[in-house]
């Protein structure tokens, strides 16, 4: 998983949200927990009862997989990996459309 498809889910059940550019911005920024305060903080506050559920399942999902979207480096800098010219997960991605092109 990476925050292109985290973020791609997010925008679909939030985009209308007044806390969701505080939560493009956690995530952007790798930080899982104030992800996940913006995240909760939404309960209750969705505009329909199917919103809510979404976000039930939404939170449910990331809170079981919440370790795979911390950045890859800093899991490799603990192990003693130079990640100095690592670039961040979906990097590649971006550049398919590049290649498919030429």
């Amino acid at each position: 998983m990476d925050r292109f498809h985290v973020a791609r889910s997010m925008k679909q059940l939030m985009k209308n949200h007044p806390r969701y550019r505080y939560m493009k911005r956690a995530l952007r920024n790798y930080q899982v927990d104030s992800l996940f305060l913006e995240l909760n903080s939404a309960v209750g506050t969705m505009d329909t009862p199917e919103e809510e559920e979404k976000l039930a399942h939404f939170l449910a999902f990331l809170t079981h997989h919440q370790e795979t979207i911390k950045d890859y480096r800093s899991w490799l800098q603990e192990k003693g990996v130079d990640t100095t010219a690592y670039r961040p997960m979906g990097s590649a991605e971006a550049m398919m459309n590049q290649l498919a092109k030429r």
